[in-house]
């Protein structure tokens, strides 16, 4: 079993064992399945199975941490891949002006948090994507490498 599968999400903070704010050689000794290191123009990309994570060039340090596949953590106790948009409306209070036009969920009472899913407009939708960010960290600095 997979158990780095399981882990919790939080909001800004981490997502199971992986934290962010953590320097990119302690988080390559952490990871204790395959992975492959890629570079972007901004940072570098760890990308697994069902977890990306993403650490900034200037300071390897890691600022964001994508889930998604199997990935079975849940955000606040309920919420994870798969899940149908409508099922989560009482915790998803969405501000939809400030949404994207490509399903992605920012969550306004939980910053670091964004959710992602297969349609827009849609609240039928499955959950796709979770992405849990270094909000600290201007938009203007991270937005050229955010992936989903």
């Amino acid at each position: 079993m997979d158990s780095y599968l399981y882990g919790d999400i939080i909001a800004g903070e981490r997502v199971g064992n992986f934290y962010l704010g953590c320097n990119l050689e302690k988080l390559r000794t952490s990871i204790d399945f395959n992975y492959t290191l890629t570079e972007a123009q901004d940072c570098y990309i760890l990308k697994c199975e069902d977890i990306d994570f993403f650490v900034t060039k200037n300071d390897n340090r890691l600022y964001q941490i994508t889930i998604f596949g199997k990935y079975k953590g849940k955000l606040l106790n309920r919420i994870t891949i798969g899940n149908i948009l409508a099922d989560t409306k009482d915790i998803i209070s969405c501000e939809m002006e400030k949404e994207s036009n490509d399903g992605e969920f920012y969550l306004p009472d939980h910053p670091g948090v964004s959710i992602y899913t297969k349609g827009w407009g849609d609240d039928q939708t499955p959950i796709t994507h979770i992405s849990v960010y270094d909000y600290r960290l201007s938009y203007e600095k991270i937005s050229s490498t955010w992936h989903h």
